[in-house]
């Protein structure tokens, strides 16, 4: 049964049969399973304050004898309010902080209190509010000069009204909201009031607290990471629940403190309000807070699992947009035994670049590169209409066909992590991502071999490389990511080419998927035939659009054709989706059987390097360091701060030992061993990179 609660009085109820359940959604073999499906009420209203108002008509639809009032856009006045609302059996609403809000107003007026609370001083809840207040109800104010002193008043209150049932505190990061949220129903329940803390000093009323309330055992919620060793050390018989983070802290507390799984109530972990006004109602019903993210963290996913056949009950708090779908459904599946759901793999058709979308069973979204600057739109248009609102990110290598549209994606999406190799790049490009990282408050994570990513709960995925720590080109240090699901597994390599592949096999590695991103767009620089020895896929996808190198190359289509692997390209299929349930794979589209030339073009011998380029004169000069004459027609001359190339033309040869110039800009002029590009600015003054391609599409010399 799925409940909305929308207003006192009216509960629309859906009634999902079992049959429509299993017809559309649910595998075959969890169909005994879904007999005892829990029931599922989603408590949520337009705005935190609505919501409050929700959850308080769900616990007291025929009133309470007083109301707790905090302030709806801040949290650290009613981080202590658990306690208080569960001794007066009360719900905790929600209000602006200068007026009181119409739609609290009412709630008020329908609970009939005899008695209001205020959290917070007047600076928190403006004294109109407080006036407005006393004309009807006895109110009273527990307030401080700072949040630990609105926490010590709290428990202070308690203490002298008789309403705390041991000599036991909560110790609680102050300054952030999640682990006093955590505990705040076990806390409430057994009354036991919650004090703050800083993270290296116990502050002065927090301690005072401790000496007048005789408090002679303590609870801390949190890893040393909020409060550190030295603060446990002063404190009067501590214990420590604490885990990696917030997730797995609030799951540590639900374990240890055997907190009641009959009911469960699920919010967000990246925002207060509705875990808040839930606390109390959780509290009443002696009931676990799950915090999840944009998906269902492994802890909480292990948790659920464990207890999934007392879990009678599960309350949402908040609506779609706080406590999305995905997370709604992991938790429904796991409970109901459902191992399934799908991994959706997307290699967004951005032409001649790489962009990659994971969508985990858990809710998790995963975007890897986004082509070209001017692919921006069709990545966030893709992302959109996937759904996704919150992601991680990985820039595999600073090449702009790889993270062209990041830093966009970076504004306008809640990026939560970012992962890209320790290398950098002089390109625009480049430093646009950086800016756009560094304004949104987030730093990165270097990708190396060996680290994981948390994409869920049944979900694998490991960086393979970059191995080393120094390459000599670009391309090699590209973060190569396993994704592992079920039997089922995807090796995405960005552009790594065969050094890369060779340390990759050399590390020991499993590198055996069933699914190969084919490196670097097919240029036969990469996919060699010991790394396909390696990895064994059976399909493989290349993400291709129209270009001058020869991507894929016939070099590498044969190999795969002689391995039988499958091959789809973005250039002829499109977008291509992979979905997998954990055991078989399917795609959106067929295979694209690209047709390979019969004779592959000859692969030039010459050494012909860039040997300067002065951004300044917009000259770059080559040299052809070997002993031969190099034909260089079909190479390719790339900017890559303005992703700008240069083709030379047919038949253009440079003799054995000799240079040749490319100039351009509105005084370049042709000459005898002197190309013009073209009249317009190409080099960045403050920095560019220049590389340079053979006819194949290698990378044959950067400067």
């Amino acid at each position: 049964m799925l409940h909305f609660k929308k207003g006192r009085g009216k509960i629309l109820s859906i009634l999902l049969s079992i049959v429509m359940l299993i017809a559309f959604s649910i595998p075959v073999g969890a169909q005994q399973a879904l007999a005892s499906s829990p029931t599922l009420t989603r408590l949520s209203g337009d705005g935190r304050i609505q919501t409050a108002v929700n959850i308080a008509q769900e616990g007291w639809p025929n009133g309470s004898r007083a109301v707790v009032l905090a302030r709806g856009d801040s949290f650290p006045d009613a981080l202590a309010g658990a306690t208080l609302a569960a001794a007066n059996k009360a719900p905790i609403l929600l209000t602006d902080s200068l007026n009181l809000s119409s739609e609290t107003q009412t709630e008020i007026s329908a609970l009939h209190p005899s008695k209001v609370f205020i959290l917070g001083g007047p600076g928190a809840i403006s004294p109109n509010i407080e006036t407005s207040l006393k004309a009807n109800y006895e109110v009273i104010r527990l307030g401080g000069n700072d949040r630990y002193e609105t926490a010590t008043n709290i428990a202070s209150y308690l203490k002298a009204n008789n309403l705390l049932k041991t000599n036991k505190a909560v110790i609680a990061y102050g300054e952030n909201f999640p682990d006093a949220l955590a505990i705040s129903s076990w806390s409430a329940n057994n009354g036991i009031p919650i004090l703050l803390s800083d993270i290296n000093s116990i502050p002065a009323s927090t301690s005072n607290a401790l000496s007048d309330l005789q408090i002679s055992s303590t609870i801390i919620a949190g890893g040393s990471g909020v409060i550190n060793t030295s603060v446990e050390s002063k404190l009067p018989s501590p214990t420590r629940y604490g885990g990696s983070d917030r997730y797995d802290t609030a799951m540590k507390i639900a374990n240890s403190l055997q907190t009641g799984t009959d009911k469960i109530f699920v919010a967000t972990g990246e925002n207060f309000p509705d875990a808040l006004a839930g606390s109390a109602l959780a509290a009443k019903t002696g009931s676990t807070i799950v915090l999840v993210d944009n998906g269902l963290p492994s802890t909480v996913s292990q948790f659920i699992a464990n207890n999934k056949d007392k879990i009678k009950n599960v309350y949402i708090l908040g609506g779609t947009g706080v406590v999305l779908p995905g997370s709604v459904d992991s938790i429904l599946n796991t409970i109901n035994g459902i191992v399934g759901g799908k991994l959706k793999v997307s290699f967004i058709d951005v032409g001649q670049g790489d962009s990659i979308l994971i969508q985990t069973p858990s809710g998790k979204n995963l975007l890897i590169d986004g082509g070209k600057t001017d692919a921006t739109t069709t990545v966030e248009n893709y992302l959109r209409s996937s759904g996704v609102t919150s992601l991680d990110i990985i820039g595999t290598h600073p090449d702009s066909d790889h993270i062209g549209s990041l830093d966009s994606v970076v504004k306008d999406f809640t990026v939560n992590n970012v992962y890209m190799p320790n290398v950098i790049n002089t390109s625009y490009t480049y430093e646009d991502l950086l800016n756009a990282i560094k304004a949104k408050g987030l730093t990165t994570t270097a990708a190396k071999a060996g680290l994981t990513i948390d994409l869920g709960s049944g979900i694998e995925a490991k960086f393979i490389a970059p191995v080393k720590g120094s390459y000599t080109e670009l391309n090699n240090y590209s973060a190569v990511l396993k994704v592992t699901y079920g039997s089922n597994s995807f090796l995405l390599t960005g552009d790594a080419e065969t050094e890369s592949e060779a340390d990759m096999i050399a590390s020991g590695a499993d590198l055996q998927s069933t699914v190969l991103k084919v490196g670097h767009h097919g240029s036969s620089s990469s996919t060699s035939e010991a790394f396909l020895n390696a990895v064994k896929p059976k399909y493989a996808v290349i993400s291709v659009g129209e270009n001058s190198y020869g991507h894929p190359t016939a070099e590498t289509l044969t190999r795969l054709n002689n391995h039988g692997v499958q091959i789809y390209c973005t250039d002829k299929s499109g977008t291509i989706v992979a979905e997998s349930d954990g055991t078989n794979i399917t795609f959106n589209t067929t295979p694209s059987t690209p047709t390979i030339p019969s004779t592959p073009p000859e692969q030039t011998t010459a050494n012909v390097v860039i040997s300067n380029i002065d951004l300044n004169g917009e000259i770059v000069t080559l040299t052809n360091q070997s002993s031969t004459t190099a034909d260089l027609t079909g190479w390719k001359l790339v900017s890559l701060d303005g992703n700008q190339t240069f083709s030379f033309p047919s038949g253009m040869t440079i003799a054995a030992g000799a240079t040749l110039k490319v100039v351009s800009g509105p005084n370049a002029t042709a000459g005898n061993g002197i190309l013009v590009w073209t009249e317009s600015y190409i080099w960045n003054n403050s920095g560019d990179t220049g590389v340079l391609h053979n006819s194949q599409g290698q990378e044959v010399s950067r400067y």
